[in-house]
């Protein structure tokens, strides 16, 4: 339920409403790949690129095959100036 409720802020740009909904959701299964993967998503366009970054790392662990968790993690480490920017902060 709070996982398709964050699907429906993210979709209308309620980004914060988003982020609070996926929290919520990942609290009662840690193990939501599609609530983790969608919350970093959403982390990324706020500019949380570390925290992003983290959730898309804790999913990959969690489902090493099949995740997009792996495209995002490479698409971010494609491009050298965001990832010096992250490994800065």
């Amino acid at each position: 339920m709070y996982y398709n409720l964050g699907l429906d802020k993210a979709e209308i740009r309620d980004l914060s409403g988003a982020i609070d909904m996926l929290r919520r959701s990942l609290k009662f299964n840690k193990y939501n790949i599609h609530a983790r993967n969608l919350l970093g998503l959403v982390y990324f366009e706020t500019g949380e690129a570390v925290a992003a970054l983290s959730e898309w790392i804790i999913s990959k662990n969690i489902q090493k095959n099949r995740n997009l968790a792996s495209e995002y993690i490479e698409r971010l480490q494609a491009n050298q100036n965001k990832l010096e920017t992250i490994n800065e902060s």
